[in-house]
C-alpha cells in the first residue's frame, strides 16, 4: 500500500495506528529528523486514500492512537519540552490536555461506550532503578 505522502519521504515515521470502522482508519507519527524541526503526522485513511488531518497549532510526535468511537481520535504526543500531551480531534477541531513532564506515554485506550481515555506509561524512562509506572485517566 503506497504511504500517506504527509511521511513518504526518508524523514517521516508512523508510530501509532487505530481502527475506527472498516472505512476509517488513522496512522499517527512524526515528520523531521531529532535534534531538527519535528511535526506531528495524523492521517486517516477512508477505503481509498490517505487524508492529513494535522493544522497549525499541533505541535510535538505523535506517538499512539485511540479511535474515540464518534469519528475522531485520541492522540499521545512528546512536546519538545519534554511534556507528555493528549491530543483529541474531533473530526474538524484538535484539542490538547497536558498529562505529566518526564514522563513516556506507551499506550493509550478509549473506554467503550464512555469518553473516558487512559493512557499508561512510565516515570523517568532511562533511569532504571528510578524507572516507575504511571497511569492517566481523563473522564
Amino acid at each position: 500500500m503506497p504511504l500517506p505522502p504527509a511521511v513518504a519521504g526518508p524523514t517521516g515515521e508512523l508510530r501509532g495506528l487505530a481502527a475506527q470502522s472498516p472505512t476509517q482508519l488513522w496512522a499517527v507519527g512524526r515528520t523531521g529528523r531529532m535534534g531538527g524541526v519535528v511535526g506531528p503526522v495524523a492521517v486517516r485513511w477512508d477505503g481509498h486514500k490517505w487524508m492529513s488531518v494535522v493544522g497549525s497549532g499541533v505541535a510535538g510526535k505523535f506517538v499512539n492512537a485511540a479511535a474515540d468511537g464518534h469519528g475522531g481520535i485520541f492522540v499521545s504526543a512528546f512536546s519538545a519540552s519534554g511534556d507528555d500531551l493528549v491530543f483529541h480531534y474531533n473530526g474538524r477541531d484538535w484539542s490538547s490536555e497536558h498529562v505529566a513532564s518526564d514522563h513516556s506515554i506507551t499506550g493509550l485506550a478509549v473506554i467503550p461506550g464512555t469518553s473516558q481515555v487512559v493512557a499508561v506509561g512510565v516515570c523517568c524512562e532511562g533511569y532504571d532503578e528510578d524507572t516507575s509506572g504511571k497511569i492517566w485517566m481523563r473522564r
